[in-house]
Order: C-alpha cells, then sequence, then structure tokens
C-alpha cells in the first residue's frame, strides 16, 4: 500500500479536535499511548531510508515496514506494509536474532478520526502537538481543519527527534515522556 500524508505542528489540538466534531467526523480510536521501537541492521534500512517499526498501542501491536519517502508539493509518499502482531516481544526477539537491533523508541499519544475519506490523527509528543493527515490529496483536508496556513514538516517523528537532538545533546537517545507523563494519556489529549 502507499501511504500519502501530510504532517503539520499545531499549538491547540483541542481546536482541531472541536472541528473535527462540528464536522461530522467519526472518532476511529480514542486517545491511546504508542511506543515504537526501530529496528536495524548497522544503519542499513535508513541508509535506504526505510524503517521498520515495532508499535504497541492501545490497540495491541503491530509490524510496519516502510519504504523510502517521495516527496510531491509536500506531501510524503511511500510504500507502506503493515500488519497486526500478536506478541509483539517475542516479534522482537525474532527481530533480534535475525541481527537487527532496536535502535531508538519514541512515544506519542495518539487519537484518529474519519473525516471527509481522510485519517486524521491527533498527536501529543514529547516535542509537542502535530495531525496527521493521510488521504489520495492530503493538502486539500488541511483547510477543513483550520490548518491551510499550516506549513508541512517534511521530517518525520523520529528526523525531528534527530534534529532536536543535535541541538540539545542532553534530551537523550529515545524521544520518550518524561516519567511524569506516564500516566494516563487520556488526560492531555
Amino acid at each position: 500500500m502507499i501511504e500519502r500524508e501530510v504532517k503539520v505542528r499545531v499549538e491547540d489540538l483541542d481546536a482541531v479536535r472541536s472541528r473535527l466534531i462540528e464536522a461530522g467526523a467519526e472518532l476511529l480510536e480514542p486517545k491511546s499511548r504508542e511506543s515504537n521501537t526501530l529496528f536495524d541492521r548497522e544503519g542499513e534500512l535508513r541508509g535506504h531510508g526505510c524503517v521498520l517499526r515495532v508499535r504497541r498501542d492501545g490497540q495491541g501491536a503491530k509490524v510496519t515496514f516502510k519504504g523510502p519517502a517521495v516527496y510531491e508539493q509536500q506531501v510524503k509518499s511511500r510504500t507502506e506494509l503493515e500488519t497486526s502482531v500478536g506478541d509483539a516481544d517475542r516479534l522482537e526477539e525474532i527481530l533480534v536474532a535475525l541481527g537487527l537491533r532496536a535502535t531508538l523508541r519514541y512515544e506519542k499519544d495518539r487519537e484518529q478520526w474519519r473525516f471527509d475519506g481522510a485519517v486524521v490523527a491527533l498527536d501529543h509528543t514529547p516535542l509537542g502537538d502535530f495531525v496527521e493527515v493521510e488521504a489520495e490529496r492530503p493538502l486539500e483536508h488541511l483547510e477543513g481543519l483550520g490548518l491551510a496556513d499550516a506549513e508541512p514538516e517534511r521530517l518525520s517523528y523520529v528526523g525531528l527527534w534527530l534534529e532536536a537532538r543535535a541541538a540539545n545533546p542532553a534530551l537523550g537517545v529515545d524521544m520518550v515522556f518524561p516519567p511524569s507523563a506516564r500516566e494516563d494519556p487520556t488526560e492531555r489529549l
């Protein structure tokens, strides 16, 4: 499957959520904490612009492969292959046995909505708040969300984290919430 998406930084997730509700959008997945672990073999996947990710969230666990990204008018497109897994810990053991290793972990609190044929994710991350729109023509949906003037981010969350770490090495390797924010994520979104 080809994923086509835009991601924009926002100051007020509540305002976007209100627009979704007013427009009659359907809540697909309630707020939950995602924990994502990237796997690689000596930078081989990253060197080719690819990602192998194991995600745990309120819905269970998934493994995802993403191919190299292509940008066209601020829209990121890439191959995405994903499937649910029953035992994420066992899957990670298998990946390690195959010579891969966990290279980075990142967290976000996410809720997803269906809006006019698009999937809209409201993400609270250690780097701030973002809205991701995945659709055939994702830029067309920004206006209806009150985000027509927002500048899409070209970097992934991992790329944004690596950029932030370069400016502030004290941030640490993983993009995770501080222990004080490890309570119920539904309190914040």
